[in-house]
């Protein structure tokens, strides 16, 4: 409830002025439910209707009919018709000074779902480019299939992406500038766009939006699109007139600046009024409603004092936590003084799959946090400690209020957390700076280490040959033989906290330099890590082992046996190689953990591809030597294009010949160079050649023949038949 500030003003006063002014408190005229009343007072002036008729019709007719606009006090009411169906509407907003005149890739950085704005631009610095005049501060998505109406607000000043809900569902959602939303789609034909009213009605913050106060113009537009939105229909609010093909994969790159029509939509407000009192805010001293004076809220962000709270004078609840800023600050609305500027939360707990049943929001008491302390710097620092029985990984998150509204991941992916021993760990959560961690919990004293795990000093529960207090000195799970499931009891493990073993990755790049796909002489390789475990890992550079084989190790990985290190795979630098240089041509990667201190290998060819597609030499002589003859010099180096795809080169840049060292030569002999033989010859005087095929040794990777020794000048030469 919002306190009564007898404290700041009296009635009479409020009354007197109010009566003075001409004013009166009105109930709102606008229903928020999607449903645009054709008639009757909620009075929405049309902004467009549409002209081109959608493309968009397997299944189910879907468009953009019409957009209408409508402003009640510090409110302003869209209501677009139409339906979206697995698809989404995007509704951009100029609601203030700056904004952006494009979308770039990197716009949106934090909150989830950033794709769905920074797929419409192509780079940092290109993308859709908006009208002249039109820069856009904030973004609604409207999303969803069947009934649903999923509301995302973006904000283009800070890049954060905030969820609101499904305002498909009774109730709609709220969040951010969006202080209402509620969806209810309708089929429309291109006749009936004049008449559409059921679609999607927003209530919109003109103060969030940080509207100016005084008469202002707020201007949106809207286009359709697919979900990713990498794909967009032939639509828009305002329009493209004479234009009837979809904007398809070029909405990243289209520049509304030269398309036919006008694409802006521009409405008239007047914010004068933000807590809708009645009051005007030039003569209003509390213009939000919340029981402090503007004055006191100094709009800085920092809580100082009750007469400098830094809290905005035109939002009742500035960090929208539930609690009103005058009741955080005078009222105790958290039962203590809670800083206004940063939202609070009567609960939080961990919800993850280590629980049964998995994922419980409701969770079960164990999985609750605490707070640290309730003073004004620590209120938001929580912290659980839950005792493990299971090892390997988990996903787990945090959630206010037993509620998914307000949860924290690792951006729009759950946190990763790997249990290397069961007993105690420690979750902490800020949910102001939201740093997190998940460690094992390190007990003050052997009492408390003791009381914890519910044994006594002297006892053996483990039968492990060590006593509880023992087990103390190592933080070891005195209930467990094996505490990190090593299979080596904790008695006898000099760490009994965790496995760990070296893994060593070996890719074979040779098959992708015969076709033409990787340069070993100027391209890279490395591991790309994407989820579990190594999830959090840098790419993992790898080093040429010689034969085409490229090599590198996480040394000392730890995690229990038998646990998956999560999805990888390798990653070459070669420009113009396909699927960005991932193996596109297969899943992802995994390994399963094996036994502690016994290295793992993963040896594998690129792509799994053992083989020149189309086979050997030809497809080699294709794509390096202009397909030339094995016996001719494509790069008039001096060497054959048939050596030097047995040598796996690539046939258009220089390639020296192997010199004589310490009486061996040496070829490399790349195992893709496949259908060839090859002979090794010998010679005094270059007119008699003697086959030494018998005596080279072709093994790892390279060719060796070692001159015999004592012998007079020799000339060796390599022969291949392709």
């Amino acid at each position: 409830m919002k306190p009564f500030s007898n404290h700041r003003r009296t009635a009479c006063t409020i009354a007197a002025i109010s009566a003075a002014f001409g004013l009166a408190a009105h109930a709102q005229e606008v229903t928020v439910d999607g449903t645009r009343d054709a008639f009757g007072p909620e009075g929405y002036t049309l902004l467009h209707t549409q002209t081109t008729a959608t493309n968009w019709i397997e299944g189910s007719q879907q468009s953009l009919a019409n957009i209408y606009a409508k402003q009640e006090a510090g409110t302003l009411f869209l209501h677009i018709a139409g339906k979206i169906d697995g698809n989404a509407c995007i509704l951009f907003i100029d609601s203030k000074p700056g904004g952006v005149g494009f979308i770039r890739n990197n716009l949106i950085t934090s909150g989830g779902e950033e794709g769905a704005i920074n797929n419409m631009g192509t780079t940092a610095t290109a993308g859709l480019t908006f009208e002249n005049g039109f820069l856009p501060d904030y973004a609604v998505r409207i999303y969803g299939a069947g009934t649903q109406g999923h509301i995302n607000t973006y904000d283009f000043t800070t890049g954060v992406r905030t969820y609101a809900g499904d305002s498909g569902t009774v109730g709609g959602a709220a969040s951010a500038f969006v202080s209402g939303a509620r969806t209810f789609w309708g089929e429309v034909t291109p006749a009936q766009y004049a008449t559409a009213n059921l679609g999607t009605e927003l209530a919109l913050s003109l103060a969030a939006m940080g509207v100016p106060q005084g008469s202002q113009n707020v201007k949106v537009m809207a286009v359709l699109v697919n979900g990713g939105s990498d794909y967009a229909s032939n639509q828009v609010l305002g329009n493209r007139s004479a234009v009837t093909t979809d904007i398809g994969n070029g909405i990243n790159a289209i520049n509304f600046q030269t398309e036919p029509g006008t694409q802006t939509l521009t409405f008239p407000v007047l914010n004068n009024d933000t807590d809708n009192d009645g009051e005007p805010n030039d003569i209003d001293t509390d213009d939000d409603g919340d029981g402090l004076l503007d004055t006191e809220e100094t709009h800085t962000g920092t809580y100082v004092s009750p007469t400098n709270t830094g809290t905005n004078p035109l939002i009742a609840d500035t960090d929208g936590d539930g609690g009103s800023d005058g009741d955080e600050v005078l009222y105790s609305y958290f039962g203590f003084l809670s800083n206004p500027n940063i939202a609070n939360y009567v609960s939080m707990g961990v919800v993850g799959s280590f629980t049964t049943p998995p994922w419980q929001v409701n969770g079960p008491p164990e999985t609750e946090m605490t707070t640290v302390d309730t003073g004004i710097t620590d209120q938001y620092q929580w912290k659980l400690d839950y005792r493990f029985a299971t090892l390997g990984a988990i996903e787990y998150k945090f959630a206010a209020d037993h509620s998914y509204t307000h949860s924290w991941g690792d951006g729009a992916n759950n946190i990763t957390g790997l249990i290397q021993g069961t007993g105690f760990h420690t979750f902490s959560f800020n949910n102001a700076t939201l740093a997190r961690s998940l460690v094992r919990k390190v007990f003050p004293n052997v009492t408390a280490y003791l009381t914890a795990y519910g044994v006594t000093a002297s006892s053996d529960p483990d039968a492990d040959g060590v006593t509880s207090a023992n087990e103390f000195t190592k933080n070891s799970d005195p209930t467990v033989a094996d505490t990190d499931g090593d299979g080596v009891n904790d008695k006898d493990d000099v760490n009994p906290l965790a496995a760990s073993r070296n893994i060593v990755f070996k890719v074979n790049m040779s098959v992708q330099t015969t076709m033409g796909l990787f340069n070993p002489a100027t391209d890279t390789v490395v591991v790309d890590f994407f989820n579990g475990l190594v999830g959090n890992l840098a790419d993992l550079a790898l080093t040429p082992a010689g034969g085409g084989v490229w090599t590198g190790t996480l040394t000392a990985f730890e995690g229990p046996p038998g646990t998956s290190i999560g999805e990888f795979k390798f990653k070459s630098s070669h420009p113009g190689a396909p699927d960005g240089g991932y193996e596109g041509a297969i899943n992802n990667r995994t390994l399963v953990l094996g036994p502690v201190d016994v290295t793992q290998t993963v040896d594998v060819y690129f792509n799994d591809v053992t083989t020149p597609p189309g086979g050997g030499y030809s497809t080699w002589a294709t794509a390096n030597a202009g397909g030339q003859a094995p016996n001719l010099d494509y790069d008039q180096d001096g060497m054959a294009n048939g050596i030097e795809y047995f040598m796996g080169q690539t046939g258009s840049t220089f390639t020296p010949n192997p010199q004589v060292v310490a009486g061996t030569i040496t070829w490399p002999h790349s195992a893709a160079a496949t259908g060839v033989t090859w002979r090794v010859w010998s010679s005094e005087n270059l007119s008699s050649w003697t086959d030494v095929t018998a005596s080279a040794v072709d093994s790892d990777g390279t060719l060796k023949y070692t001159v015999p020794t004592g012998s007079p000048k020799r000339f060796v030469r390599l022969e291949v038949v392709a």
